[in-house]
């Protein structure tokens, strides 16, 4: 009997100490928010204003954004925008992102002040851009369910400076 006693307190420290270290508890999960309120409570927890598209080449009927903030190590955020309940366009803002190197097949190109941008060109279901500003890389990315090109994609990412 004081075997298995000692066996679960055991148990019991061990899972307690596992969820101190990764910080299970303290995680922030700010999910199914609207674009804009993912935007601003993004841009209050890391200190710095997200890119943003001024034009888009459909109309938006929903927007949504996710984040999750574990307090240890800067979040990503999701944003996604929709036509007829379709997401259209996706836009994916990371910190500290190591591969934002081109593949071989992968066009690059000059944005606004010098902003390398790299057009993504092997995806299946996306137009897709990446483009990296102050450590944060942007990767913009336009469905192709409708006739969209590399030019549309571009616009929205000029757009955003």
């Amino acid at each position: 009997m004081n075997g298995l006693r000692l066996l679960f307190l055991i148990s019991v420290l061990f899972l307690s100490l596992g969820s101190a270290v990764y910080g299970a508890h303290d995680l922030d999960w700010n999910t199914n928010l609207s674009a804009d309120d993912a935007i601003s409570k993004f841009e209050k927890e890391y200190g710095f204003t997200v890119l943003i598209p001024k034009e888009i080449p459909f109309e938006v009927k929903k927007s949504s954004g996710s984040f999750i903030n574990n307090h240890m190590e800067k979040s990503d955020l999701d944003l996604e925008y929709k036509k007829n309940g379709d997401t259209y366009l996706k836009i994916f803002v990371k910190h500290n992102y190591d591969s934002f190197v081109p593949k071989s097949a992968d066009k690059e190109f000059i944005f606004y002040n010098d902003i390398k941008g790299i057009y993504r060109t092997n995806f299946e279901f996306a137009q897709a851009i990446d483009f990296k500003k102050d450590d944060v890389v942007y990767s913009v990315h336009l469905s192709r369910k409708e006739q969209f090109s590399e030019d549309d994609v571009k616009k929205i990412v000029e757009s955003m400076f």
